[in-house]
Formats: C-alpha cells, structure tokens, sequence
C-alpha cells in the first residue's frame, strides 16, 4: 500500500514540473513579441549620406543633407511652357508709379525748356522733383538705361535715324530721346534712341553690289 501511494506521488511530482516548465516557456513567449520579417531595400530609394539605400542599415536619425537634396530635386516640379511669371518674378505696383513720376519730370524739364535753367524757380522746383522721383527709383530697384554704343533691339529702340559722318559710326546710338528703365536686370521699357544710319549714296552703291 505504501509502494502504491508513494509511485502516485512520484507520478503527480513529475506531472506538476512538466506543466512548470510548459508556463515558464508561455510566459517567455508573451514577454516576448514576434519580431517581423525584414523587408527587402528599395532599390529607387535615394542614396543617403553614408552611401546606403533608405530602409537599408545604417543610421536613420539626424539630419541627412542628402536626402533633402533629393527631396527638393524630386519634388519641386518646374514651371510649365507659357505659364504666367511667379509674382516673384513681376515689379511690384508701386514700381509702375514711380516711372511714371520719372516720365512726368522729364516732361516738365522739357516743356520749361529755358525756363528750367538754373537761377530759376521752376528750374529749382523741377532739380528737386528729379532727386526725389531717382531716390525712389533706387528704393524700387529701378535704374536708367541710357546707353550710348552700338545700337542694341534687345535695349534700345530706334525711333529716328541720322545719317553717320563715317562709316564706323553706322548703327551707333547718335542721341537718345527718352531713357528706358529696368527693373533688377530686366528691361521694363526700352531706351528711345536716334540711331546713325549710312549714306543715301552709300546705300545706293550697296544695293548696286548686290546685283
């Protein structure tokens, strides 16, 4: 009787360890969570600055010069064919104002004519309107274009023409009617000028050639 109570024990001390290492090994599991498979590099991913593929190993904190690089590369699309200038691009309202002052005070200057000479009232009045309506310019970024030189479509427009005194001087600016403007570069309005243009004789004696 004794031998049987004591195998019994024997059986359900052995039983109970086996379930004790059964929890053991569930609780491990659980502490535990399941680590996802790795994901393959994508290959179109950009190089970062290590040289490695993006998602790939390497150090993913910090700032990447490389990657915003291609960022501003990628995702910044240009300007399509024929669209309108970025407003950036365009003088601003205020421009269009002050070269109409400038207009205004090189028409005053020329109806005065004599009357605008130094010594006088109105020759004082109108020397102040040209520095303030210049100080304004330089404050909008404008600037005169009053060129002399070889005549220029791209800055110059020809609106009369005077025969040149040599042969040298064709297609030189001989005066300039009105000064144009520009704006950081840009022509906002051409310079009107008088350009020397050859001979008649001279003319004549080229057409001839060309036969």
């Amino acid at each position: 009787m004794s031998f049987s109570i004591l195998g019994f024990t024997l059986i359900r001390t052995r039983d109970l360890a086996a379930l004790s290492e059964a929890a053991a090994a569930a609780s491990s599991s659980l502490a535990e969570p399941p680590q996802p498979d790795p994901e393959p590099a994508d290959e179109t991913a950009p190089p970062t600055a290590s040289g490695q593929q993006a998602g790939g190993p390497g150090p993913a904190r910090g700032h990447d010069p490389a990657q915003e690089a291609w960022a501003a590369v990628t995702t910044e699309a240009p300007p399509p064919i024929g669209a309108e200038p970025r407003e950036a691009d365009r003088p601003p309202k205020v421009v269009h104002e002050v070269l109409r002052l400038a207009d205004g005070v090189l028409d005053l200057r020329d109806s005065l004519g004599t009357a605008a000479a130094d010594g006088q009232p109105a020759g004082t009045v109108l020397r102040w309107a040209g520095a303030r309506a210049t100080s304004l310019m330089a404050a909008c970024e404008v600037t005169w274009v009053e060129e002399s030189g070889v005549f220029d479509p791209a800055r110059h427009k020809a609106v009369a023409s005077r025969e040149a005194p040599s042969a040298d001087l064709v297609w030189q600016i001989a005066d300039t009617v009105r000064p144009g403007y520009a704006w950081r570069g840009s022509m906002l309005r051409p310079q009107e000028v008088v350009v020397y243009a050859a001979a008649m004789n001279e003319q004549k004696d080229a057409g001839r050639d060309n036969f």
